[in-house]
C-alpha cells in the first residue's frame, strides 16, 4: 500500500490503494480537542479514516468520549448508536453497555479513568467509515485498544455503531465534563484511504 503525505488535492490522490496522513496533533491541558476529516472526504476521495490517539491522559474519574461534529464547533445532540466491551485484569469476565441516541460514543465504556498521572494513558484505534454506498446509508465506526479506568482496572476496550445524524465534519475528542479542562495530556495521527470507486 502506498503512503503519501497530504498535499494539495487532485486526480493523484485518487488513486488504487491509497493512504495519507490528513492530520496530526498534540497538545496539553484541554476541555476537549476536534479532529476535522470532511473537507478531505470532499477533495480527495477518502472514505475511512484510522485515528491513532496515543498517551491519552484523562483526569481520574473522568470518561473519555467522542461526538460527531456536523460542522464547525457543532457537536451532535443526538443519533450515536451502538456498543463495546471490556475485559482484563480484575474483570475476569467481559462487560458491555450499550447506547441508543446518545450525543457521544463511550470510549472510556461508562466508566471514570485512572491513569495514576501518566502511567496509565489510553492507547486506541478508532475507524470511521464516511458515506456507506448503498443510498441512504448512515456513516459506522468501531474502535479497539487500552484504557485503564477507576473500578476494574487495566483493560481492553472494543466497540463499535453508526450515526444517524450527519457527522460528515469531524469528531470531538472530550470527556463527561463537557465544561472543565480534563484532558490532561494527547497525541493522534489520522490516516485517510482513498481509491474508492463510488
Amino acid at each position: 500500500m502506498a503512503i503519501k503525505s497530504k498535499g494539495s488535492s487532485g486526480s493523484t490522490y485518487h488513486d488504487q490503494d491509497m493512504m495519507a496522513l490528513v492530520d496530526a496533533g498534540h497538545g496539553g491541558s484541554a476541555v476537549y480537542f476536534d479532529i476535522l476529516y470532511g473537507i478531505n472526504n470532499v477533495n480527495d476521495n477518502y472514505k475511512v479514516y484510522k485515528i491513532f490517539f496515543r498517551d491519552v491522559d484523562i483526569a481520574t474519574g473522568y470518561e473519555l468520549q467522542c461526538r460527531f461534529l456536523s460542522s464547525a464547533n457543532s457537536p451532535n445532540t443526538y443519533g450515536a448508536y451502538g456498543g463495546g466491551l471490556h475485559l482484563g485484569e480484575s474483570l475476569s469476565t467481559p462487560r458491555s453497555i450499550a447506547w441508543n441516541n446518545a450525543d457521544h460514543i463511550s470510549l472510556g465504556l461508562g466508566r471514570g479513568a485512572a491513569s495514576a498521572s501518566g502511567s496509565y494513558t489510553a492507547n486506541m484505534e478508532l475507524t470511521i467509515y464516511m458515506h456507506q454506498s448503498q443510498s441512504g446509508a448512515k456513516m459506522n465506526y468501531h474502535w479497539d485498544g487500552m484504557w485503564r479506568d477507576n473500578q476494574n482496572s487495566t483493560q481492553r476496550v472494543l466497540g463499535g455503531g453508526t450515526t444517524t445524524t450527519d457527522g460528515d465534519y469531524g469528531i470531538r475528542v472530550c470527556t463527561n465534563d463537557r465544561s472543565n479542562a480534563r484532558i490532561t495530556d494527547y497525541t493522534y495521527v489520522m490516516y485517510g484511504y482513498s481509491g474508492w470507486t463510488r
